[in-house]
């Protein structure tokens, strides 16, 4: 890692990916330590592309969801926050890369990840209150609100982290929209519920998809409205 760190900016884009493999498939083979592991995420945090930078998260988020107990996981999050949430703000105050559209890219997978699988605290509050106006304002956003590729994201973190009632709104407002994309993230933010009392669907089969989710989520509010009792196949 210290002779890579060496010559890291001397090396191509093919490279750095390179090196990422190798990295992580030392990682699964044993043959690199996690201590190894983590010591380079900061290496990869300050490369000027998008995809070397994001190299790491899928086996960040395996390690977050496998592999590491629960303080262990604690203390991966706060060191990767300390790692990327300055990067996501230098991205949003001045830019990094090259083109916009790779610096909107870089900026929802650094938002996503930061939100969903590092539980940065100020990220998500910041998503939670974006979506909670969203919901408010009846499914509008105002220019510079939020990038509609992080709607779904906002929506996931204001369904664990907001009132109950968030989630309520969600339901119901649900079937009165028509844009697929809105619907779909809908779905998306449902589905993360962190608890069957903000979402009582723990009980559904696990084949079912999103939207086999919602829709029964809506059909048992409907019946919950109707009457109580009743059977249902």
């Amino acid at each position: 890692i210290r002779l890579h760190a060496l010559a890291y900016d001397a090396l191509t884009v093919g490279e750095r990916l390179s090196f990422a493999d190798s990295l992580l498939g030392g990682l699964d083979a044993g043959s690199v330590s996690m201590d190894t592991f983590l010591e380079a995420l900061p290496l990869f945090a300050r490369a000027q592309e998008r995809l070397v930078i994001t190299a790491m998260f899928p086996t960040y988020r395996r390690l977050l969801r496998h592999v590491l107990d629960e303080p262990l996981q604690a203390r991966a999050r706060a060191y990767a926050v300390d790692i990327y949430l300055p990067l996501l703000r230098a991205l949003e105050q001045n830019g990094a890369l090259e083109t916009l559209a790779e610096q909107n890219l870089l900026r929802r997978h650094l938002t996503n990840f930061l939100a969903l699988e590092l539980n940065a605290a100020s990220v998500r509050r910041t998503l939670a209150s974006v979506a909670e106006q969203f919901l408010l304002s009846g499914g509008e956003l105002t220019a510079g609100d939020l990038d509609p590729d992080l709607r779904a994201v906002a929506l996931a973190v204001a369904v664990q982290d907001s009132d109950p009632q968030f989630t309520e709104s969600l339901i119901n407002f649900f079937p009165d929209t028509t844009d697929p994309q809105l619907r779909n993230d809908i779905v998306f933010a449902l589905a993360h519920a962190s608890s069957a009392s903000t979402v009582s669907y723990t009980h559904l089969r696990a084949h079912e998809t999103r939207y086999d989710i919602v829709c029964r989520l809506l059909l048992e509010k409907k019946k919950g409205g109707g009457g109580g009792g009743g059977g249902g196949g």
